[in-house]
């Protein structure tokens, strides 16, 4: 927790490269999902493209 920031919950983080919290930006915890799906399906994508 110390080494992502988290001083709180719910937060998620996406790959070790994003993380994400409820708050002025993302208001609900669905909007953090939604958040968060669309990070995961970035990060599949990079990884398909990388060879990895």
């Amino acid at each position: 927790m110390q080494d992502y920031g988290i001083r709180s919950t719910p937060n998620m983080i996406v790959n070790g490269k994003y993380l994400i919290t409820t708050g002025e930006n993302v208001r609900t915890q669905q909007e953090m999902l939604d958040v968060v799906d669309f990070l995961v399906e970035k990060e599949r994508q990079a990884m398909r493209s990388s060879g990895d």
